[in-house]
């Protein structure tokens, strides 16, 4: 549902995920009353339907519109077509960076939270932390935390004394009966009322050290039955402090805590004890930066089944470093721990690794020499074409402009696939830039064709729009090479520039995916700058020493 504001002379108007594409009509309802100014907010979105994109392409000439978008995708695309937009981050993404040189660590926790706790600090690199334990323990209860973290784990361990500067390489517990805070660097030790039911309380201990300490604060509320520590996370994100909250699902019948902590929205990652484990390995510097990016790679796949450590390692080391110029991201940790446990971090990750280079008729030799080979064809009833990795769909578009031209359209059908859901929905569009445009131009003029482009895109104002009859003749489907298998037997494949981005293991497998969807005498066009694989060269014949053109004979 579209999500409006009238008042006065302005509307404001938000346009999230509620949107819906019936509400194209209320939104040019709201165009057309004349307003003096409108504010178009686009939240969380990641792609836009063509409906919405030519709405707001038609008016914003003829209105005082200004479009605001949190997301960079969404505004590269809209300036792609000539649409003015302001980029302004989310909040929540900015605050989703925290100080990854953190150098204190307070832990809270009650019930079920003791073997969480020495998983976490079985993770910590102690020498670069002081670990202060906050847990609720009755007056007649036998210290022996501090024992069995000794013996487990080995660490400096001991209860905090008033008026004991806390030290790095240490850990400290909070003794029953007192609350713990710190002052000037120092514990001091309180026995006043009880807070939440306890003392010590960790709502007190998250107070104070978050007001002395600050960013170079991180905490952790575990398991418990109360709601202590969960007042102080506000104050805490306020001050800049990481807060980390265990997983309610993890601590059974002791999830009270955590799941108030949860309902407050006020932290920075929600975690279970393996993520806690990985968490704090990776702040604690365990890795090196070389064999951060493996550990990483290897993550993704445990995490989203997406497998990139079979990329090329240049093309991925790239996309990192451009990755964290774009969003300002300064130590390799903080990336790793964004991408890995913000699934919004991933998503915008997951966009920025999609290979999205393109044009109109690229390369027009090679696609002149495919053109030719496929003049038989016009006796079959119908011809299947693959496009594969078709990334923002000119590839695909060229292909059944120049099959139109040969009078072969009719007959056929493109399958256009790519893993990239977001960069289908902008290929199904069909919308693109005035410049892209005229580049089409320049390389039809290259294939020396007599086809008029003009018969095959709709213009508007600062972009254009591909031919209805053209669309309906090419088919988008997600399809990820690396991991699917063959959907339908073809005539033709076309995977250009596409290749180039893997390893030899992961080409190998492409390959064979390639020659089990060829009919037997079907074409295969590669880029330039790809190879058949030794492997395969029995399996195809040559066309063209011009062009990467192969036909199947076996």
């Amino acid at each position: 549902m579209l999500r409006y504001i009238e008042h006065k002379n302005c509307c404001y108007i938000v346009i999230d995920k509620a949107f819906q594409e019936d509400d194209i009509p209320t939104l040019e309802m709201l165009f057309e009353k004349h307003y003096e100014h409108y504010e178009v907010k686009i939240v969380s979105l990641y792609t836009l339907n063509a409906s919405l994109v030519k709405l707001l392409g038609y008016y914003q000439p003829l209105r005082n519109l200004s479009l605001v978008t949190d997301r960079m995708r969404v505004s590269r695309y809209l300036h792609s077509l000539g649409i003015e937009t302001m980029l302004h981050f989310d909040e929540r993404l900015e605050r989703a960076f925290i100080n990854v040189d953190a150098d204190v660590i307070l832990i809270g926790g009650s019930a079920k939270s003791s073997k969480h706790i020495l998983a976490i600090l079985g993770a910590i690199d102690i020498t670069k932390y002081i670990v202060v334990i906050i847990q609720h323990i009755g007056t007649q209860t036998k210290h022996s935390f501090d024992t069995l973290i000794a013996e487990n784990l080995g660490l400096h361990v001991s209860y905090a004394k008033g008026a004991e500067a806390f030290e790095k390489g240490r850990v400290y517990l909070a003794p029953a009966g007192k609350h713990l805070l710190v002052k000037d660097g120092m514990a001091l030790l309180e026995e006043s009322q009880e807070v939440h039911g306890a003392k010590p309380s960790i709502s007190v201990a998250f107070k104070s050290f978050g007001t002395y300490y600050k960013e170079r604060l991180c905490v952790v509320l575990e398991c418990g039955y109360t709601d202590d520590g969960v007042d102080a996370l506000e104050d805490l994100y306020d001050l800049k402090s990481c807060v980390v909250i265990h997983k309610p699902s993890e601590c059974g019948d002791a999830s009270t805590m955590p799941c108030e902590a949860v309902a407050t929205k006020k932290f920075h990652y929600l975690l279970d004890t393996q993520e806690m484990v990985d968490f704090f390995s990776i702040l604690s510097e365990k890795y090196t930066k070389e064999n951060l990016v493996k550990y990483f790679l290897k993550k993704v796949y445990e995490i989203y089944e997406y497998n990139y450590e079979e990329y090329d390692a240049n093309m991925l080391k790239r996309r990192i470093e451009l990755f964290e110029i774009k969003y300002s991201i300064e130590d390799r940790r903080l990336f790793v721990l964004l991408v890995l446990y913000n699934k919004v971090f991933f998503k915008l990750f997951f966009l920025e690794v999609s290979i999205n280079v393109s044009e109109f008729f690229r390369s027009p030799s090679d696609l002149k020499n495919l053109m030719e080979v496929l003049v038989p064809f016009k006796n079959n009833y119908n011809i299947k074409i693959w496009s594969a990795g078709v990334s923002n769909g000119k590839e695909a578009y060229s292909l059944a402009m120049l099959l139109e031209g040969a009078s072969l359209l009719e007959k056929t059908l493109i399958y256009a696939t790519d893993f990239n859901p977001v960069v289908l929905n902008e290929a199904k569009n069909a919308l693109y830039g005035i410049s892209e445009y005229s580049k089409a131009k320049d390389n039809v003029q290259k294939l020396h064709s007599a086809l008029s482009l003009d018969d095959y895109f709709i213009q508007h104002n600062g972009f254009v729009e591909v031919d209805e009859r053209i669309k309906k003749r090419v088919m988008f489907f997600v399809h990820n090479l690396q991991s699917d298998s063959s959907f339908n037997e073809f005539d033709v494949i076309v995977c250009r520039n596409v290749l180039i981005y893997f390893t030899p293991e992961l080409q190998k497998k492409v390959f064979q995916l390639f020659y089990d969807s060829l009919k037997f005498g079907g074409y295969l066009l590669l880029g330039a700058d790809e190879f058949l694989l030794s492997d395969f060269e029995e399996q195809f014949y040559l066309c063209s020493s011009e062009s990467k053109l192969y036909k199947k004979v076996k």
